[in-house]
């Protein structure tokens, strides 16, 4: 399973989490520079040994995603799925790798991170923002889902057509993959 991290004018967080990652013995990372201004960092995790793939200019989340899809297929042939994680920090690296062994378990799902929203440290807006989608989420598709925000998903490589055919090119792409798959059954 290979870990994307789209990113866009990232901080030294970025190149933290890959040697995190690697660390915790996951060698095969995706990093897509979604059109930065500043290269240093990317150049940094290519000597780190990821793959790098750059947007000219920003072209949004969601193409960011497909382009790094895309290159796992291309760099690293017989995935099984990869994890799409932020590049800021916010996801632990026991949490990724907790998605990347349900995406194994579960080889016809789309796996969220959920993050927990009860902690006294998310922001009220936050808090309000995912609350807001995820009842909009509930009632437009008739699905419970705790966080509809998360950045931290798994998808199989049975869903990799899937994925690079939904619609949507900024961060609308990754609510579309939820509509989109509530409306195949896909889990």
């Amino acid at each position: 399973i290979a870990v994307l991290i789209p990113s866009l004018d990232p901080d030294d967080a970025l190149v933290t989490l890959v040697g995190q990652l690697q660390q915790a013995g996951v060698e095969q990372i995706v990093v897509i520079d979604d059109g930065s201004t500043e290269q240093a960092l990317f150049d940094r995790c290519a000597a780190m040994g990821c793959v790098v793939v750059h947007h000219a200019v920003n072209r949004g989340k969601g193409e960011a995603l497909r382009t790094g899809l895309r290159a796992a297929q291309a760099a690293f042939p017989g995935l099984s799925g990869v994890v799409t994680a932020d590049g800021d920090g916010q996801h632990a690296v026991r949490d990724i790798l907790r998605v990347m062994q349900e995406v194994t378990r579960h080889s016809d799902c789309i796996v969220l991170g959920t993050r927990d929203f009860s902690t006294g440290n998310v922001p009220a807006r936050s808090r309000f923002g995912n609350w807001f989608s995820s009842l909009f989420f509930r009632l437009s598709a008739g699905i419970s889902c705790p966080d509809t925000q998360t950045g931290l998903r798994g998808i199989p490589a049975t869903l990799f057509e899937f994925a690079l055919s939904v619609p949507g090119s900024r961060y609308e792409y990754e609510m579309n993959v939820q509509f989109t798959a509530a409306r195949e059954g896909i889990q």
